[in-house]
């Protein structure tokens, strides 16, 4: 008789993030039996009472089925937005010079909108990127006179009302803590979720401040959604302040188009961490 090899424990681990399309009991109960390991609460989304039936339902279908299945609460971290555009609004044409004004009483017109990140005429420098609505549009920056960002439409299409913005490689000044991810982590803490995600990551110390706050027993998953964080990881402070590394490599390829050969090399440190914290 031929035996069969014997397969090899599953290191990697399955999250999948619960929404409105995946939050109801029948459909938690598939995701687990897919190999779902880890359900992602995204606090950027839904109320503290969607999220209190999305946790409680998935400790009861991992329950029913006898299988350990982890609940992460995601902290939003800081977000940067255009401000109100009237009507429909704006329609941005490659090639097309486009003002960002951190001014919020500036004039809202065609070609010109606001930002609600007052240093970013301060940290922004000519040829860098600037990315909106999840990287649909993209800028170059041309200079900066007072409090406007002067760009060229590298990609465009129509903007509209309160999308996000996007600075890769940039070092920015934001604090990776918001009162709201504060009250947030409370709120996870008291639920009694498994493990934290902190967006936003840049030195050990953002890690640590959310552990200071931590007034009860949990884990802080560090996610590297940014560039920045990559490079400067050391295994004695950044690495040792987390206790696990999520890298998004989308989002890499999206914000920092590297060349390929680049790409394991990103890879690579967390993957050492992760056989060290197994």
């Amino acid at each position: 008789m031929r035996r069969m090899p014997q397969l090899q424990p599953r290191r990697a681990k399955i999250v999948c993030t619960l929404g409105p399309a995946t939050s109801a009991p029948g459909m938690i109960s598939g995701l687990i039996e897919a190999g779902m390991n880890v359900a992602r609460l995204n606090m950027s989304h839904g109320s503290k009472e969607d999220h209190t039936r999305s946790f409680e339902a998935i400790r009861e279908a991992a329950s029913a089925r006898g299988v350990a299945v982890a609940v992460l609460a995601d902290l939003q971290g800081p977000k940067i937005r255009v401000g109100k555009i009237p009507g429909a609004g704006f329609d941005l044409k490659a090639g097309e010079s486009f003002i960002l004004s951190v001014d919020p009483d500036a004039t809202i017109e065609p070609g010109r909108v606001t930002v609600d990140y007052p240093e970013m005429a301060r940290e922004v420098h000519p040829d860098d990127r600037i990315l909106m609505d999840d990287g649909n549009f993209e800028l170059r920056v041309l200079g900066v006179e007072g409090p406007e960002v002067r760009t060229v439409v590298i990609t465009g299409g129509r903007l509209t009302s309160r999308k996000g913005v996007n600075l890769p490689g940039v070092q920015l000044s934001l604090p990776s803590l918001t009162e709201k991810d504060k009250e947030d982590l409370i709120f996870a803490l008291e639920l009694g979720v498994d493990a934290i995600a902190l967006s936003f990551v840049r030195t050990a110390a953002d890690v640590l401040a959310v552990k200071a706050l931590m007034e009860q027993a949990g884990r802080v998953v560090g996610k590297g959604e940014i560039l920045e964080k990559v490079w400067n990881l050391h295994p004695d402070t950044e690495t040792r302040a987390v206790d696990n590394f999520i890298v998004r490599l989308r989002r890499y390829l999206q914000d920092e188009p590297a060349p390929a050969p680049a790409c394991p090399e990103i890879m690579r440190p967390d993957g050492d961490l992760a056989r060290r914290t197994d």
